[in-house]
């Protein structure tokens, strides 16, 4: 008897230290990819103060958390800060979080966020920053097996704090 619970507690203590010890392997390459994917599709920069990785939060799921999430236009809009995000927390789940292809946004909470949408003469806007070349990637990668992204597929979007300001 004491030698089973000796093991069953070795088995968990492993187990939680394995759920402890994944995100780190993870931590670096996923925040990587992340600015690589989302940088690869707009005429902007996006930036990130911090990613954070969690299996303990949300278990079975995989919780990542980006704070400070920016997004700064360029050319003539290269000093405005078209958003800007206090925290932003998306789940995954935790087989997702082995391929090395795609994984699939479940839910995700944005808070304390500010936007700013505006307009120059000439009709440009700030918003208006995805690359004109961006559907044809994506058509391709939906054809191309090798491709490589990030599905957002919401059960669940939670915005709170949220500041919009329009400048015409």
């Amino acid at each position: 008897m004491k030698r089973t619970f000796y093991i069953i507690l070795f088995v968990l203590v492993g187990l939680i230290g394995v759920m402890a010890i994944t995100p780190l392997f993870f931590k670096t390459s996923i925040s990587e990819r992340l600015k690589t994917e989302i940088n690869k599709y707009i005429d902007g920069t996006v930036d990130f103060d911090q990613f954070h990785i969690s299996l303990f939060n949300k278990f079975p799921k995989v919780e990542m958390q980006l704070l400070g999430l920016s997004i700064v236009g360029t050319g003539e809009f290269q000093n405005d800060t078209l958003v800007s995000v206090g925290s932003m927390t998306g789940t995954i789940t935790l087989s997702e979080l082995f391929r090395k292809k795609e994984f699939k946004i479940s839910r995700l909470s944005v808070n304390d966020t500010d936007i700013l949408l505006k307009t120059i003469e000439g009709d440009l806007a700030n918003w208006d920053i995805i690359l004109a070349d961006t559907t044809e990637k994506i058509n391709t990668a939906k054809t191309d097996d090798t491709g490589s992204g990030i599905k957002i597929m919401l059960d669940d979007l939670q915005i709170s704090g949220l500041n919009l300001k329009y400048i015409d």
